[in-house]
């Protein structure tokens, strides 16, 4: 009985001191590297979707005035730029230690089977959570209603989204060759265009 205690024992060590050496390990490496820049591509998977929202109001005017409505981009359709999991999910967050702001692929245009880098639309680089970004572009439009009329709007807005493969790479600070890629799939969301059809009535007076 107490060779197989002193063997229990032995083996819950063991098992602690490996995580405790896994645990300094990924520590150390995180500290060894510092993220030197991400590339973008097309792979198997990856594309572009137009998304389109529609929706449709209706006002009344009974004053003996003209009023003004004013439609603005919809509150509920929002920009969003969302790195997916990975296998290495862990170890990339901890490569990164921190926010790191990189720039996105905004215009499908630009994407090819090989990778590529960006400049202009930036985002945070968090991994499996959907960070809400600002719309490249605003609409507003202003439609005259006169005394005694109902507008009808019918809108529609169009946004792309994008899936892309990326690539991220984390250079030793100690060695300039030395170096670690992690590669996942990237999703963004950015609104291009708005379509409205508006429709001035008469309506009856009492």
């Amino acid at each position: 009985m107490k060779t197989f205690f002193k063997f229990l024992l032995f083996v819950c060590i063991s098992c602690y001191l490996i995580s405790c050496n896994s645990d300094m390990d990924n520590s150390e490496e995180s500290n060894a590297y510092r993220f030197y820049s991400i590339m973008w591509k097309l792979d198997d998977g990856d594309g572009l979707e137009v998304l389109d929202y529609k929706t449709h109001e209706v006002f009344y005017n009974n004053e003996n005035k003209d009023i003004n409505i004013v439609f603005e981009s919809m509150e509920e359709v929002e920009d969003y730029s969302y790195f997916h999991e990975t296998e290495n999910a862990e170890l990339l967050k901890k490569l990164l230690g921190k926010d790191s702001i990189v720039s996105i692929p905004s215009e499908y245009n630009y994407l090819f089977s090989d990778y590529s880098s960006f400049s202009g639309t930036e985002a945070p680089l968090r991994i499996g959570e959907k960070v809400k970004l600002h719309p490249l572009m605003a609409a507003a439009s202003v439609t005259r209603l006169p005394p005694n009329c109902k507008l009808t709007q019918d809108r529609t807005v169009y946004q792309d989204k994008i899936t892309a493969t990326y690539s991220i790479r984390f250079v030793s600070k100690k060695d300039w060759f030395d170096y670690k890629e992690i590669q996942g799939k990237w999703t963004g969301v950015f609104f291009r265009d708005i379509e409205e059809n508006p429709v001035v009535e008469e309506i009856g007076v009492e």
